[in-house]
């Protein structure tokens, strides 16, 4: 049986489904504010967006009385679970403009998606989906939903979904919980270190040598535009994806970074993982903390097309790492701390190659100072600003406070806000517990009528590379802490 409980007014939503005795979980669905350390202790299992409302997700192996009492409940028929299973989060990606207007909204999208007759009190009756009887539809909200399917078959779901649905698996065990109502030992370092920062004219000097002139070199070849790259599609299932994965590593140890792939999920690309080493004549205690700088490389098209060139999402945050990274080797850059580049799969089918590596530096206790994910830099609405758009709610704020900081110092051409736009790879380093958080193209929703679409390449009006140029700027600014520290 499938077990929906609908939310009293400041209860909790949840969704709780068995299999043949005795295996059986109960999922519970609850607005974040409503949690407490001991609520969720043992049993969360990550944060997402409902609406532009952040709800977590818990589980129990059994029903749990604390989490039961605080919701009503209704029963319906459901046939059970696969032993190899997926639970994924589905939500409505926050868009603007026409972009809103040219799309179905979220019941509708899901309704079609499925097949399914949706009843006055929210329940679904499944009639018939792209996955058959492989998909379940445990809940759904007017901008959510959670499925269950085989792991087989997460690199096919982004394939069928709907354009404006985002895509996150739902861990499969707990995560640590704290960070949600106090601020880490790492936010306490960052805010330590933002209370410092100040122009220093060593740094500026850094950031002007990064240069934008290889960038538009760099995102014809990754979406294919260039007549002499073989790319296709980037998606994580594709040959597209593992020629842009050697080619991005190659370039990046072209400027001295040690790189190697990190194998994940069966059939997916791999995740490159690049770095510089902390120079000993800083650091004489080591290992020393670690900033990560990532966007990812896989693209996504649009419905039943094969092409997926991904100019803006993600081939802009890509190119970025790359303009750094040249940077740093023009320069002779040396850091205080240790430093990586990232290109992740996955994200595009539910975060899967970030969370991978998030769970594995967690387990393996390393000490991460800072992650940023760049994630679509490029669309610049030529009657706006250029932009820099930090997360509203998904991400550390002590993290947004200090890019927002530097860019007021190093790069003040940018107007800076939040954003509700969300479901990028900072999110799986976040729900880990560590300091992270993400920039965007804009403050406010996604506006680029070519998100998700195979129409996502360079050549096009308001794709802005001088924006990314100067988003580059400050995420290559923060990694500088003890020279701009004033003692």
């Amino acid at each position: 049986m499938l077990l929906l409980r609908r939310s009293l007014p400041l209860g909790l939503l949840a969704a709780v489904y068995s299999h043949a005795a005795p295996l059986e979980k109960h999922i519970y669905i609850a607005p974040s504010s409503s949690l407490s350390p001991f609520t969720g202790e043992e049993t969360y299992h990550g944060t997402f967006f409902n609406g532009g409302n952040p709800v977590s997700v818990l589980m129990c192996s059994r029903a749990c009385s604390h989490l039961d009492s605080l919701a009503e409940s209704i029963t319906t028929p459901f046939n059970g679970i696969f032993g190899d299973e997926a639970v994924v989060w589905v939500e409505e990606a926050t868009v603007e403009g026409a972009l809103r207007t040219q799309e179905p909204d979220f019941p509708t999208a899901l309704a079609q998606f499925t097949g399914a007759l949706l009843f006055p009190d929210g329940q679904a009756v499944m009639q018939s989906s792209p996955f058959q009887k492989n998909l379940r539809l445990l809940w759904s909200s007017d901008r959510a939903a959670l499925f269950s399917l085989p792991s087989k078959d997460l690199g096919e779901l982004d394939y069928a979904i709907p354009r404006l649905w985002e895509l996150i698996r739902v861990p499969s065990e707990p995560l640590p919980i704290v960070g949600l109502f106090t601020e880490s030992d790492s936010d306490k370092r960052l805010r330590e270190i933002l209370s410092k920062v100040h122009f220093n004219p060593d740094v500026a000097s850094v950031l002007s040598s990064i240069s934008p002139a290889r960038m538009g070199f760099d995102i014809r070849w990754l979406t294919g535009e260039s007549t002499d790259s073989p790319i296709v599609s980037r998606h994580s299932f594709t040959d597209g994806a593992i020629t842009a994965a050697r080619w991005i590593k190659g370039r990046l140890e072209e400027t001295g970074a040690s790189c190697h792939f990190m194998e994940f999920l069966e059939g997916f690309s791999p995740n490159v993982i690049c770095s510089y080493a902390a120079d000993p004549n800083f650091n004489k205690t080591l290992p020393a903390p670690r900033v990560i700088l990532s966007a990812h490389y896989d693209s996504r098209g649009s419905f039943g097309s094969t092409r997926a060139p991904g100019g803006d999402d993600d081939g802009s945050g890509v190119v970025h790492l790359l303009a750094i990274a040249r940077a740093i080797y023009r320069r002779k850059v040396t850091f205080p701390i240790d430093v990586e580049l990232v290109a992740f799969a996955g994200e595009e089918q539910g975060l899967l190659g970030s969370y991978a590596y998030a769970k594995q530096l967690y387990d393996d206790g390393v000490d991460i100072m800072l992650q940023i994910q760049a994630d679509m830099l490029a669309y610049h609405d030529s009657d706006e600003p250029m932009q820099l758009g930090l997360p509203q709610s998904i991400g550390s704020p002590v993290a947004g406070e200090l890019l927002a900081n530097i860019s007021a110092i190093y790069v003040p051409e940018l107007t800076v806000g939040t954003t509700e736009a969300c479901c990028s790879d900072h999110q799986s380093f976040w729900m880990h517990g560590f300091t992270s958080t993400q920039v965007f193209e804009r403050a406010g929703g996604i506006i680029d009528p070519k998100y998700h679409n195979s129409g996502d390449l360079s050549n096009r009006t308001n794709y802005d590379l001088e924006q990314v140029h100067a988003i580059a700027k400050v995420t290559v600014g923060q990694i500088f802490p003890s020279q701009q520290s004033s003692d």
